[in-house]
């Protein structure tokens, strides 16, 4: 069956049943190009998706998300998004860190620059990944675990 991201959205949507809203994110495994779920932002459809969006996302392979793990860390700027808990759940699993250890570094100096503790915090929250820990640089380590 095909049908279009906005019929898919519409039935991944908060509003919808919990029925529909299994049937969507089964829909959502055939969908080749998953940055859609990439907390979507539309006139109809914004964080009303966001946490099936992640149930989405969270199935899929450390090889195909290694590539959205700056975007992924940008959820976790605020964990009160829908999805958030599970998007960090999802990075501390992987077990290919090389990806996360370079945006990590990149998105800790961006919330330095911005004054984002909020964010700073629940970042450091990845470091239960040892792999992770022991792959960072000595000083974005040292902020996390500030």
């Amino acid at each position: 069956m095909s049908i279009g991201i906005d019929e898919l959205f519409d039935m991944l949507s908060w509003n919808s049943d919990a029925e529909t809203q299994k049937k969507g994110i089964e829909l959502a495994k055939d969908i080749e190009c998953f940055s859609v779920f990439l907390q979507p932002r539309s006139f109809k459809h914004s964080k009303d998706v966001w946490g099936n969006c992640a149930k989405i996302l969270y199935d899929y392979p450390d090889e195909k998300l290694q590539y959205c793990v700056p975007e992924m860390l940008e959820w976790l700027e605020d964990m009160n998004w829908p999805g958030a808990e599970l998007v960090l759940e999802r990075l501390i699993k992987m077990k290919d860190i090389s990806f996360l250890s370079s945006f990590l570094t990149v998105c800790v100096k961006e919330a330095l620059i911005l004054d984002n503790q909020s964010w700073l915090g629940n970042m450091a929250a990845l470091l239960e990944n040892d792999d992770l820990k022991n792959e960072l640089p000595k000083d974005i380590r040292k902020v996390l675990e500030a």
